[in-house]
C-alpha cells in the first residue's frame, strides 16, 4: 500500500544517434559526463537538448532493454540507453 506520494514532472530526453554506416537509431539520454540525468522540468529539459545539440557529445556507453509485454498478442519493446561525454 503507498501512504504517500509526491506527484511531479518527469521528462526525458531521446537524441537521434548515427552509426559510423550511417544508420539512425533513437536512444534516451541517461547521463551526461557521468552525471544521472534528472530532467524535472520543461525549463531543464530544453537547457540539456540545447547543451547536447551544441556541443556534440560522443556516446561512451549504450546499453539497451528488452521488455516484453504479455497479455498484449506478445508485443516487444526495446529501449536503447546511452550515456554521453562532452570531452
Amino acid at each position: 500500500m503507498i501512504t504517500a506520494f509526491t506527484a511531479r514532472e518527469y521528462w526525458t530526453i531521446q537524441a537521434i544517434l548515427e552509426t559510423a554506416a550511417g544508420e539512425k537509431f533513437p536512444a534516451e539520454v541517461v547521463r551526461i559526463d557521468g552525471a544521472a540525468l534528472d530532467v524535472g522540468d520543461e525549463e531543464t529539459a530544453e537547457r540539456h537538448r540545447a547543451a547536447i545539440e551544441t556541443l556534440h557529445p560522443s556516446v561512451t556507453k549504450v546499453g539497451t532493454r528488452t521488455l516484453t509485454i504479455t497479455g498484449t498478442s506478445g508485443v516487444m519493446s526495446r529501449t536503447v540507453k546511452v550515456t554521453l561525454s562532452v570531452n
